[in-house]
């Protein structure tokens, strides 16, 4: 009897600690889908990758990178945030580079990005990464909202 109470009470404390342990409010990242991008090398794609869709008052960067499968060689890419209407920069930082399976991760300040927000407001921007490979070029983006 003792045994079966001990067993019940480890499943217990185990179940218990998952709930504990387990935070709801995990951020979702946003991804691009893998683009298919000709002119890079066969089979070669591409896509874009933030640590989160949503960037809540507590957030204090946006970290994004972009990725391939390993098909496309070295490429060069130059990545920055932007707002969906006018196609203007909202982040100060723009970032530069080359790759062959994925970027160094790249942080653009919210600060800044939040600088120009009203009060109590939220934004929908892009992160924007533009590749290119000789006389070939591509870019893709994924969208995020902010909270001011």
């Amino acid at each position: 009897m003792k045994k079966s109470f001990k067993l019940v009470m480890l499943c217990v404390l185990a179940f218990g600690s998952l709930l504990v342990f387990n935070p709801k409010d995990k951020a979702e990242a946003a991804t691009s889908s893998w683009k298919t991008v000709s002119g890079f090398g066969s089979g070669c794609q591409v896509r874009v990758v933030t640590d989160a869709s949503t960037y809540k008052s507590t957030a204090s960067t946006i970290d994004a990178y972009a990725q391939t499968n390993g098909k496309c060689g070295t490429l060069s890419y130059t990545t920055w945030v932007e707002y969906p209407r006018d196609g203007g920069a909202a982040s100060k930082e723009t970032y530069s580079g080359s790759f062959s399976s994925k970027t160094s991760t790249r942080k653009f300040s919210l600060t800044y990005i939040r600088g120009s927000m009203e009060k109590n407001s939220s934004q929908r921007l892009y992160v924007y990464f533009f590749f290119d490979k000789g006389s070939k070029s591509f870019n893709d983006n994924v969208g995020v909202t902010v909270y001011k």
